[in-house]
């Protein structure tokens, strides 16, 4: 029991330590870069290690650039850093002005998505997934879309934009009856390249939803359909 109970002081010490060290490195960061902490989105902002290599991370920081917006109308700034994890050294950095929208369409939640995107021998990319909601109840929806980073020349660089991996939208009666389509996409690298990277293969899986109504009950009738396409790199971008 006394082995059991030092195991879990050990857990939360560890815990605690991870913690204040996040915060040592964001605080750094905002010091660094002279943010307003009161336009940062908070709730949004995320933190992850790098897997594939623990003494850097990446940081992402959404920044208000519409302070004096209305109805939820949202304009953010993207900071998106690679950051030494030991002493919170900025080590590569990408800044895009008025790079997200909420509006409408609710920016709901960012995730970093540190995958296998292995695109040559030497060159990881690491991912943005940004995910949006209606707020529309006869007319739901929702989307995350996927942003490709890659380090060149000690550059951080965008290399895909707005590459869709999930959505689902319809249309009811908000009673029973109503059409829907929920598409699901996996990215995968092909074995050939074009311009030094591997091509990105997009292989969807797309769902479609219709409810109608039999007496009391309501039923759901599927379609599924797989779909797939490629993207090339282009010596900019992934298209």
């Amino acid at each position: 029991m006394l082995r059991f109970f030092c195991l879990i002081i050990l857990l939360l010490l560890s815990i605690v330590k991870s913690f204040s060290q996040e915060q040592f490195i964001i605080d750094k960061v905002f010091t660094k870069l002279n943010l307003n902490q009161d336009l940062v989105g908070l709730d949004l902002m995320k933190y992850k290690k790098l897997p594939y290599d623990n003494n850097k991370a990446v940081f992402l920081i959404p920044v208000i650039s519409n302070p004096d917006y209305e109805y939820d109308n949202i304009i953010y700034d993207a900071y998106i850093l690679i950051i030494d994890t030991q002493n919170g050294k900025i080590l590569n950095k990408y800044f895009e002005k008025d790079k997200w929208i909420s509006d409408a369409f609710r920016l709901s939640n960012f995730t970093i998505d540190t995958g296998l995107y292995k695109l040559n021998i030497k060159t990881r990319a690491f991912g943005i997934r940004v995910s949006y909601s209606g707020s529309s109840k006869p007319n739901p929806f929702s989307q995350t879309l996927l942003n490709l980073f890659i380090i060149e020349d000690n550059i951080l660089k965008e290399i895909a934009d707005e590459i869709v991996v999930e959505s689902y939208g319809g249309e009811w009666d908000m009673n029973c009856e109503g059409e829907f389509t929920d598409e699901i996409v996996i990215i995968d690298i092909d074995n050939e390249m074009n311009k030094g990277f591997f091509n990105l293969i997009l292989r969807s899986t797309v769902k479609e939803i219709t409810a109608t109504k039999h007496g009391e009950d309501c039923i759901d009738t599927f379609e599924i359909r797989k779909e797939s396409k490629k993207m090339k790199f282009n010596g900019n971008t992934y298209q």
